[in-house]
């Protein structure tokens, strides 16, 4: 997307201090010419109401758009989602551009207004006021970001102005060869460059200075178009010239006289005959310090060409995104988003045509401010015989001409081909992108077309649907016919309950409180009756709705009801009763819980990556967030160390935390994610398995903490003022202080089943600086969520990339994830993100603006968490287990702490041990449990306690590998009672085993086991 700059012509700036504006203006009392029409939704009076779909012309989308009266007159408004600047999108008709619009508000807002590329940022006041845009390109899809501190519906929104444009001129002066008469202060190539924020100016006052064009063929002239840089009180003069052979010129139109202080002016040319050549001599100037210049020049030739590749039938080598995004008339939208090199892309015409252009225009990325260059390596190629032979058309796969950041954005080619195929091949990413996936966000090739196909544009797709991605309990389920089936937007899995004797249900426990809208069922068989019911304990429910068998099926409204409990109750199912879907649309409550929230990221953009939403939300309401960064993620030198830091400063600054809230500890990144590299190159495995006081060193031989001065300082630094050795213990101690120092509620970070070792030991460094704070601070009791980020299925399988066309969706089950680790899938806490992270397109969406400001980072898999929730495993730390003096019958302990499987183990708060199956050879975690010198049966485990404690229940984890399974013990008491405990789980889920005693020994006593097992142990004993 361009910025609207405002603009300085040559030394004005130095002289004067002035500037020109160049922008949208705000008038008070629009004159609407021939070609304009006004929206005013007078005819809607009926009260308020939601404007959905078509409404003259337009396409208002599923929802989110409301009108009614206001002020005397009927208004449009858009329902308050968020205040994080909330799109919401307008769909206008073909050939139109969007002109304008009144608004007023409260007190104050802000309406950004985005059209392709273009776009314009208004102020709004408790005043009705007419707004209009200086857009000169014609999109479809218009986008108004809405900011708004009392509620995006506070803004009231009338008189939609859409102003037709002639779709059959083509502009042939773009991009075209340039001279001037002297030299020029901003190039030549600016007054023709596409770009109505660059400016030619002619070096030095005074008139009478040309600028002109080469249009490199002989072309029967019709109309022009200049753009100056703004309106003015004293209008400009000039004349336009034209000649075939670059010296006789004839005049096309005299302006010399002209009276027209408008930006923009137009006129038409009856030249009749071919010119190659077109001269604008400025002859007036507006005032004397101003010197020669206009922003662009036009003109357009009678021929009617149209971008006859749009909504055109698309197919391409793989990608993420559908292929038809690439020609949608959307510039927020992307065809391709792929990781494989080369990518090609093709459009079919539906018939042959003679192609005079073809032109691509790219995303307009930035890092920071710096406007990034777009070289692509591309080729593009021509079929006349439905893809079967190609010739070429362009080739820029070895070397590119668009290297300048402002003019690579629209690349375009001139040609004259007769074809009905083209193939866009791109080879390779921009030079200052190496993450950078292939994509096409529009293309488009020029014609003379005598039967143009009228294109549509989609109207807004807002899903608040809360249902969507959660857990769902079941009275009961059939096989294969599972709860949460009815959550996950899956066309071919359903639920069925297993009983139909009584009443069957479903029910989601949410995350928070919410203000439930409406609900809908989706029934794969004939629709039966239900009621709805919520409630805000779980206890105590209300009745909602009660849905008859010839209702059911629709959606239904309900009065708006704040609840954390959803249930759908169908009180007499059928046999056949088999459902698809359940929905509920609803609100976050806004409710804060005290909480205070401490996310562990080993690198910068994990952070965001895992608890992006939890961040934002809890900052939303007022609880407080820190996050800790372990490494600086310098596996490629202290300069990318040093950027990374910046890259996490901006990036959470964009959700609102300030650095003062970012710690960074300041550690190595020396690898770790397996596969290239190997699971023990990382440099926390290395500091957990080492020696406390053993010195590690980064991939560039340094041995101590370091921040970025220009930024912020290393945690140790900050705290001591000296920067600490790589060492196991002072990482263990800078962890352990900056946690006991805030004492949060909540932690979160990556868990024990990611993939990547630096976080899988971060999360192990967090259970044993927990547990260690515990011994100083007893009642201290977090709640540890872990997460994962790189899954065992895959950073190329999970998650699901991200796609415009398919909308967000929910992050699903990793493959394997049941089978491989002892997490279950239905135990997982399922967090939605704030409705700014769930707007779409994705250019829109605030975690993915967040994750893109991590630049060295951000590629499809980086994108792909922009997902409507995030997902974690929660656990306490109450077992009292950690407090024993625990002994053993046996163990096997060793001081590689790699190996190291003592009975100490049993309690170090790691509910793993020794199981393979992970992928590039990943064993889990031999150091994490008790096992004994080859005992079997008569082995044991005891726990001793400095005084009698009451027990209520232990848990019990075998160990998790498949070949040791404890078949049957007991528990032994004080009083010499005994507790049988029978088969524990063969994968390490734990046995809870409910006790009820008082004691200050607890002996756990192995008393058969499986005939494979050759050394019996725990991975884990909990006693609460």
């Amino acid at each position: 997307m361009k910025k609207r700059l405002s603009a300085a012509i040559g030394l004005l700036i130095a002289l004067t201090g002035g500037l020109f504006y160049f922008g949208p203006k705000t008038v008070y009392a629009r004159e609407l010419t021939e070609d304009q029409r006004v929206i005013d939704f007078e005819d809607r009076k009926e009260g308020a109401q939601v404007l959905s779909g078509k409404y003259e012309d337009c396409n208002f989308g599923n929802m989110g758009w409301n009108t009614g009266e206001a002020g005397g007159s009927v208004k449009l408004w858009a329902d308050s989602l968020t205040r994080d600047g909330q799109v919401n999108k307008i769909a206008i008709p073909y050939g139109n551009i969007f002109r304008g619009f009144s608004a007023s508000c409260s007190e104050s807002a802000t309406i950004e207004v985005i059209s392709g590329s273009e776009s314009n940022t208004f102020k709004i006041g408790s005043e009705e006021k007419e707004y209009t845009t200086d857009f000169v390109l014609n999109n479809m899809a218009v986008y108004l970001v809405i900011r708004c501190e009392d509620g995006v519906s506070d803004v009231k929104i009338d008189n939609l102005v859409l102003e037709e444009t002639d779709m059959s001129k083509m502009n042939i002066s773009e991009g075209k060869p340039v001279t001037t008469s002297g030299d020029c202060e901003r190039p030549a190539s600016n007054g023709n460059d596409g770009n109505y924020q660059t400016m030619w100016v002619h070096n030095g006052g005074g008139a009478n200075k040309w600028w002109q064009v080469d249009l490199e063929d002989q072309y029967v002239l019709t109309d022009y178009e200049i753009t100056f840089e703004k309106e003015e009180s004293n209008p400009w003069k000039y004349k336009i010239e034209a000649s075939s052979d670059g010296e006789h010129f004839d005049v096309l139109a005299d302006k010399t006289q002209n009276e027209e202080t408008a930006k923009i002016q137009k006129g038409t040319m009856d030249a009749g005959t071919e010119y190659r050549y077109v001269r604008v001599t400025i002859t007036g100037l507006p005032g004397e310090s101003y010197w020669c210049a206009f922003a662009e020049f036009k003109v357009f030739t009678e021929n009617m060409m149209t971008n006859v590749a749009l909504g055109k039938e698309t197919a391409q080598s793989d990608g993420n995104n559908s292929a038809s995004l690439g020609v949608d008339g959307d510039m927020n939208t992307f065809a391709g988003n792929s990781p494989s090199f080369p990518y090609w892309w093709t459009v079919d015409l539906g018939k042959s045509y003679q192609v005079k252009k073809v032109e691509i225009e790219w995303e307009d990325l930035y890092d920071g401010e710096t406007n990034l260059a777009e070289d692509w390596k591309y080729k593009i190629e021509y079929s006349a015989d439905g893809g079967s032979t190609w010739k070429e058309v362009a080739d820029y796969t070895s070397q590119t001409p668009y290297t300048d950041p402002v003019t690579s954005v629209l690349q375009s080619k001139e040609c004259d081909i007769e074809c009905n195929t083209l193939k866009v091949t791109i080879t390779d990413k921009p030079s200052q992108r190496p993450l950078a996936w292939a994509a096409i966000p529009e293309f488009r090739a020029f014609a003379v077309d005598t039967d143009p196909v009228v294109p549509e544009e989609p109207g807004q797709n807002i899903n608040i649907d809360t249902a969507y991605g959660q857990p769902v309990r079941a009275s009961s389920s059939a096989d294969g016919f599972a709860a949460s089936n009815t959550t996950d937007y899956m066309e071919n899995t359903t639920w069925k309950p297993a009983d139909t004797k009584e009443a069957a249900y479903l029910q989601v426990n949410l995350d928070r409180a919410y203000r439930i809208r409406n609900h809908t069922v989706d029934f794969a068989s004939s629709p039966e009756a239900y009621k709805l019911f919520v409630s805000s304990d779980g206890k105590k429910w209300i009745e909602l709705a009660d849905i008859t068998a010839q209702n059911a099926g629709k959606k239904h409204s309900v009065k708006e009801t704040e609840a954390q409990y959803v249930k759908f109750e169908f009180p007499n199912p059928s046999d056949a009763l088999e459902i698809k879907e359940i929905h509920f649309d609803a609100l976050d409550a806004g409710h804060a819980d005290g909480r205070k929230i401490l996310v562990l990221a080993p690198h910068e953009d994990d952070e965001m990556l895992m608890a992006g939403g939890i961040m934002k939300r809890a900052l939303e309401v007022g609880e407080d967030v820190r996050v800790l960064l372990a490494t600086n993620g310098d596996y490629n030198g202290k300069s990318t160390g040093e950027g990374r830091i910046v890259e996490a400063v901006n990036a959470l600054d964009k959700i609102g935390l300030s650095k003062e809230n970012i710690l960074f500890l300041g550690y190595a990144d020396t690898g770790g994610l397996g596969g290239a590299q190997t699971y023990q190159d990382s440099f926390l495995y290395k500091l957990y398995t080492g020696g406390d006081e053993e010195v590690f060193k980064s991939r560039w031989n340094n041995e101590y903490t370091y921040g970025n001065s220009q930024v912020k300082q290393d945690y140790h630094y900050e705290k001591w003022g000296e920067h600490a050795a790589y060492t196991r213990a002072n990482f263990l101690n800078d962890l352990q202080t900056a946690i006991s120092e805030y004492c949060p509620t909540d932690i979160y970070v990556p868990s024990r089943y990611d993939m990547h070792f630096d976080h899988t030991y971060l999360g192990m460094f967090a259970i044993e600086a927990i547990q260690n704070i515990q011994k100083q601070k007893p009642d201290y009791n977090p709640i540890l969520h872990e997460s994962i980020i790189h899954s065992c299925a895959g950073d190329n399988n999970w998650p699901i990339v991200n796609s415009d066309a398919q909308g967000i969706l929910a992050l699903n089950m990793p493959e394997g994830l049941e089978k491989l680790t002892m997490f279950k899938w239905d135990e997982r806490e399922n967090v939605n993100v704030p409705y700014s992270m769930r707007q779409t397109p994705f250019a829109f969406n605030l975690k993915d603006q967040a994750l893109r400001l991590y630049t060295s980072q951000y590629y499809g898999y980086i994108g792909s968490f922009a997902k409507v929730n995030e997902i974690f495993w929660p656990r306490d730390f109450s077992s009292i287990a950690k407090k024993a003096t625990v002994t053993a019958s046996s163990q096997q302990q060793n001081s590689d702490k790699k190996i190291d499987q003592s009975a100490v183990k049993a309690v170090d708060g790691i509910r793993d041990g020794y199981a393979s199956g992970l992928p590039h050879g990943h064993t889990r975690y031999p150091h994490a449990e008790w096992v004994t010198a080859q005992e079997t049966t008569g082995a044991w485990i005891n726990l001793e306690f400095e005084k009698v404690e009451k027990i209520s229940k232990v848990l019990l984890y075998d160990r998790p590998n498949s070949k040791d399974q404890i078949l049957d013990g007991k528990l032994v008491f004080d009083d010499g009672s005994e507790v049988e405990v029978g088969k524990l789980p063969n994968n390490g889920r734990p046995l809870e085993v409910q006790v009820d005693k008082e004691s200050r020994n607890v002996r756990f006593v192995v008393t058969s086991v499986s005939e494979s097992t050759e050394n019996v142990g725990l991975a884990e004993i909990e006693i609460y």
